[in-house]
């Protein structure tokens, strides 16, 4: 136990690749299937302009679009630098950050349409959310509610942070059903904070886009080399996914391919385990699941502990093998 009290037994780390199982794109599969809704057709061309601007290989006919998480941090530094090394542009950054709150409404729109049609009690998510033990974390790095919708249909409760040995889901990218409660209104029984007490972020509670008049962008943050955000829930998140990982007995990372350009998540994970490690009085257990070896051998990499390593997908594992680990 930590000092103030909060500890993890086991902690699941979920990345797109569990998504997967459940039909939800990959990051990279998702832009394609997110441009056609994007507002009206003049938002649509603009965008489409914009991304040819950044990768002059694009062709729509070719559909060779990029990682949407690539597009989504570069458009953060253009916005941030641009002004920096030039006075005109082609694209006044104001434009794109209108644009990309397009982009991000657009992830929400699919990503919650998609949820929807998931019978959750026939997937793994629903499978994890019934092993799902008091004092048991989840560190998801997915935009979607797929392990909400399961742990809702179960009756189970759970906290977007670390309190006591309830269950916690933390999702330190933020998530599509997440808002800005000062600039977007709606009812307040329609709603909940992420965290009580601090911030201002809010959870919309029914798994779908509400039917607004105004604008309602979702609170998501890219993988950026260097995070970067204005909501106070995401200090109290991170510390909350270090201080997880630093106690955990089990750590499963199931879909997560840690993404090479994510320092901040490498350094999280880093940190956190190697201290684990070097006070632990019994070996820590640490899995991956994904069949990508590549991915196994980055955390294999990262970390002094034995890695046991799972080559499938998130659909093919049976979980109480992978909890069975010694």
């Amino acid at each position: 136990m930590t000092k103030d009290g909060e500890s993890a037994k086991r902690v699941f780390i979920l990345g797109a690749g569990a998504s997967k199982a459940c039909g939800l794109p990959l990051t990279n599969e998702l832009l394609p299937d997110i441009v056609s809704s994007l507002g009206t057709k003049p938002v649509r061309k603009r965008a489409l302009n914009f991304i040819k601007y950044l990768y002059p290989y694009f062709e729509l006919t070719w559909g060779n679009y990029p990682n949407v998480e690539e597009l989504l941090s570069l458009m953060d530094v253009y916005v941030e630098f641009s002004k920096k090394v030039k006075s005109s542009h082609k694209f006044e950054p104001d434009e794109v950050e209108e644009l990309k709150d397009e982009l991000l409404t657009a992830i929400s729109v699919s990503l919650s349409e998609r949820t929807a049609k998931v019978k959750i009690q026939n997937t793994q998510f629903f499978r994890l959310a019934q092993i799902m033990r008091p004092g048991d974390v989840v560190v998801s790095f997915n935009w979607d509610v797929l392990l909400e919708s399961a742990l809702t249909e179960l009756k189970r409760g759970w906290n977007y942070e670390l309190k006591g040995d309830k269950l916690a889901l933390l999702k330190p990218h933020g998530s599509v059903d997440w808002f800005d409660g000062e600039t977007t209104r709606i009812k307040a029984s329609l709603t909940s904070p992420v965290i009580e007490k601090i911030g201002r972020l809010r959870v919309f509670q029914y798994f779908r886009m509400p039917r607004l008049r105004s604008r309602m962008t979702p609170v998501i943050v890219p993988p950026l080399i260097r995070k970067k955000w204005k909501y106070r829930e995401f200090d109290r998140i991170w510390r909350c996914a270090w201080r997880a990982l630093r106690t955990a007995n089990e750590i499963h990372i199931i879909g997560f391919s840690l993404p090479p350009a994510d320092l901040h998540v490498k350094f999280v994970i880093r940190s956190a385990v190697r201290i684990n490690e070097e006070t632990r009085t019994t070996p820590l257990k640490v899995t991956v699941v994904n069949p990508d070896k590549t991915v196994y051998l980055r955390f294999d990499r990262l970390m002094k502990t034995k890695v046991h390593y799972f080559e499938t997908g998130f659909g093919d594992i049976e979980l109480e093998e992978l909890t069975a680990v010694r």
